[in-house]
């Protein structure tokens, strides 16, 4: 294991300085995000003016639910869909073919550090603004934490695998700009980043909530304002760990078959 680190630290600390070097977009990013932040509350608001509750959500524990949302956005790993269908049409990815890597692990490497370095620039201010602020919510206790914690450790991988997993269509079809946009569309709104899974229809959140999606947002929202009993939490985990490792094998078998038809192609 140790070895493997090894093999792919340096470019996990690359990545992790190059996102430093341009951390002036980030923030511009961070901006443009709570800007959108403000609209959420002012929209909200006046829909609760007419009722003190929506789906068993109260005004503060919605806010709370979509401050958490903009955390977990930070572990999306839709950038590493774009990164592999540019390497792929220019012929980038060739560059990582010829070394002694696991090619689709240069890309987990690179989203890792991209994520982390995101999270630790945005945790800092939403701690504080929970803390000193009347809007929101502390988490439901101190287990329902470490499970949103938890949750949010499987949505970054699954998210990670699901993503490199569209991504490696470019494979086959090289050009995937409006297919990302579309993905990424369909993955925001089913996992619960414009309105909560709770929202849903019946039928429709039964199907949500027991697919891989939900854990990347919903989820781990969820949990921190307790909105699972202990037992369907863990159910959930059970669940989205084999999701995880599902995504993971269906996502190894497609990659080899990607670069084997490169290779044949001749790179």
């Amino acid at each position: 294991m140790f070895s493997i680190w090894k093999k792919y630290k340096r470019l996990f600390v690359n990545s992790w300085q190059a996102t430093l070097a341009f951390r002036a977009n980030f923030f511009v990013q961070l901006i443009m995000r709570g800007l959108g932040f403000l609209i959420i509350i002012f929209l909200w608001k006046a829909v609760y003016a007419q009722s003190g509750d929506i789906g068993g959500f109260t005004f503060k524990e919605l806010l709370t639910y979509f401050l958490i949302v903009e955390i977990f956005r930070h572990f999306m790993s839709h950038e590493t869909f774009r990164d592999i269908q540019e390497d792929v049409r220019d012929g980038r990815i060739a560059n990582w073919l010829v070394l002694p890597l696991n090619s689709m692990y240069v890309y987990f490497a690179n989203n890792l550090a991209r994520n982390i370095v995101a999270l630790f620039f945005y945790i800092v201010p939403v701690a504080l603004i929970i803390l000193f602020t009347d809007y929101f919510v502390g988490p439901a206790n101190g287990w329902y934490f470490l499970m949103t914690v938890g949750m949010g450790i499987i949505g970054l991988f699954s998210s990670m695998f699901l993503y490199t997993l569209f991504g490696s269509m470019a494979f086959w079809t090289v050009e995937t700009g409006s297919i990302i946009w579309a993905v990424n569309f369909i993955v925001m709104f089913f996992a619960g980043k414009m309105i909560p899974v709770q929202f849903f229809p019946d039928l429709l959140r039964a199907v949500i909530e027991n697919s891989p999606l939900v854990v990347i947002f919903n989820l781990p929202a969820s949990l921190y304002l307790g909105k699972f009993t202990y037992q369907e939490a863990v159910w959930q985990f059970v669940i989205q760990i084999g999701w995880m490792i599902m995504i993971y094998i269906i996502l190894a078998w497609v990659w080899r078959r990607g670069v084997k038809k490169l290779e044949l192609v001749g790179g």
